[in-house]
């Protein structure tokens, strides 16, 4: 999971750039010569020449952790993207093709959590993504057919679709069904 977080923020960056990669961590602003953490407090931390380690981890949920402590350089703990179905058990089980080969793991995620209407912000508290990477994940899915929306009053909520109940259930053929219950 963490191999796979950091392939994908690397990939990220390298289509997007680091200010891309740094706003899906949420609080994290690249001005093009600071880095500039959103908290309630202020502080400056001046180590240009350390650089900064960025840490996923599976055992951090919230914001993003900040340390500064000479003589080690600044570190940044962030909760790995798929956490949420590391400890709810979630997950592909049994023979079969997996449906994150078709359309990969973050938004076979974010469809399977689609079982009723959720927000985009519900979404991101069940599964531990930013809102803006969920936001992103559902347009492609619409895009694709799999999930509809509906408004209702200032939120919005999304669902599967007929086809992306199917492309969940396998299409009822036994053998390519995922275990919901966990």
């Amino acid at each position: 999971m963490l191999e796979a977080d950091i392939s994908q923020r690397g990939a990220l960056i390298s289509t997007r750039g680091w200010a891309a990669m740094l706003a899906d961590l949420g609080d994290l602003t690249w001005t093009g010569s600071e880095l500039t953490i959103e908290r309630p407090y202020e502080g400056v931390v001046d180590w240009a020449d350390d650089g900064v380690l960025f840490v996923p981890s599976t055992a951090h949920a919230g914001r993003v952790q900040f340390c500064a402590e000479r003589p080690d350089s600044p570190v940044l703990t962030y909760p790995a993207q798929g956490v949420a179905a590391l400890w709810s058990g979630r997950g592909h089980e049994g023979g079969g093709t997996d449906i994150a080969d078709l359309i990969g793991r973050g938004r076979r995620e974010v469809l399977e959590l689609l079982d009723r209407p959720r927000t985009t912000r519900d979404l991101s508290r069940l599964d531990g993504r930013a809102e803006s990477t969920i936001s992103y994940h559902l347009g492609v899915l619409a895009r694709a057919g799999l999930v509809s929306k509906q408004r209702s009053g200032g939120s919005v909520g999304y669902r599967r679709t007929d086809l992306g109940d199917s492309l969940v259930t396998g299409g009822g053929r036994p053998g390519r069904r995922y275990d919901q219950s966990a």
